[in-house]
């Protein structure tokens, strides 16, 4: 019981990442207008998700 709970958030934690990359590019044009130094960390943010979510396999 205990693994199944393990795959449950495991899997919920996919879900929420796989969400939130596209929300996160959408928003990218207007983070561009923020200073550089809080870009570089919202973009880093973004490649969290990307990576977090599996965004980042392609065939």
């Amino acid at each position: 019981m205990e693994n199944l709970l393990d795959w449950i958030k495991d899997y919920f934690r996919l879900g929420i990442y796989t969400l939130l990359y596209p929300v996160g590019e959408t928003m990218e044009s207007f983070a561009k207008k923020i200073q550089k130094q809080k870009y570089y960390y919202y973009h880093r943010w973004i490649e969290q998700w990307q990576y977090s979510s599996g965004g980042d396999y392609s065939d």
